[in-house]
């Protein structure tokens, strides 16, 4: 089963695209933390490991913003202007949960608003995209 389930903050504000048939994708990039105890050197090692998430439609996620994503993961590749074979791995996200906000000055109420997101209904007439167009 491809299922994967991530919580980290958003690196940049989300980006917004448009397809012809007025569908919006949302892209983004998220920050997980992914340390580790080093037993040679006897002290934790913090890395961060950077992902891109996508998801169908619009959100009200903004950069820092600590969320929960749930989807899949998907790989897909394209032929660069070089020729050469290149290729992208990425999260596509069912649903998104803000957990808390990076500056805690935002207005309660618009924080209730952004809390859980979920991508246009997925059902057996709406699958979910796995070869996405860009």
């Amino acid at each position: 089963m491809n299922n994967v389930n991530l919580t980290g903050r958003i690196g940049k504000d989300p980006e917004v695209f448009t397809f012809d048939s007025g569908e919006k994708q949302t892209s983004f990039s998220l920050a997980v933390d992914n340390g580790y105890y080093s037993k040679d050197k006897n002290e934790w090692i913090d890395r961060t490991v950077w992902l891109n998430i996508v998801k169908r439609g619009e959100t009200k996620l903004k950069k820092g913003d600590l969320i929960e994503v749930s989807g899949k993961l998907n790989v897909r590749d394209y032929e660069n202007k070089d020729g050469n074979k290149v290729y992208i791995t990425e999260v596509v996200a069912f649903t998104t949960g803000l957990l808390n906000r990076k500056d805690s000055q935002e207005n309660p109420a618009e924080f209730e608003k952004r809390t859980t997101e979920k991508s246009a209904e997925v059902t057996p007439d709406n699958p979910p995209d796995d070869d996405l167009p860009f």
